[in-house]
């Protein structure tokens, strides 16, 4: 699908668009398939916006692990290789439905580096979003600089 706008010019891309990219020649790409998960997708929707009704914001993880270090392209999690793209599946469901989400920096990982959580709302509703982030940042500090290890934050806050 995206082929012909890349054409020779792969080499250009990042380790990580690149073997995304590449699965394109084994998917199927379908009418059929294409429609069908259309339905699926639809059928989530309808089930998420509904939720969102009665519960109008959600926070969860933005992964289902801490951050790793930028430039990181696979993963070893219990003895089993991971892409990092496929790590961020809680990420890729809101973005594919177009809700409005904001990153919320909470804690540092063992390694110092930031976990945070996604703030989730209803499309329309982009400033109960923003204003939820805002109570978890001050709750929590808001911006961690990925580049000062946790030691660092502590050191500087004392």
């Amino acid at each position: 699908m995206l082929r012909p706008f890349i054409g020779d010019r792969v080499s250009e891309l990042s380790p990580q668009i690149a073997r995304v990219i590449g699965r394109t020649d084994e998917a199927d790409l379908g009418l059929a398939h294409y429609l069908g998960r259309m339905v699926e997708i639809t059928e989530l929707e309808h089930v998420v916006y509904e939720w969102l009704e009665r519960h109008p914001i959600a926070i969860s993880p933005v992964a289902s692990l801490p951050a790793f270090p930028v430039g990181t392209e696979t993963l070893t999690i219990d003895g089993q290789e991971y892409e990092e793209i496929d790590l961020f599946s809680l990420s890729t469901y809101v973005n594919a439905m177009a809700l409005p989400a904001a990153a919320v920096p909470i804690t540092r990982s063992d390694g110092g580096l930031p976990v945070a959580v996604q703030v989730i709302g209803r499309r329309g509703h982009e400033m109960e979003v923003l204003a939820v982030a805002k109570k978890l940042e001050r709750a929590f500090g808001g911006w961690m600089d990925p580049d000062e290890t946790a030691a660092e934050a502590a050191g500087a806050a004392a």
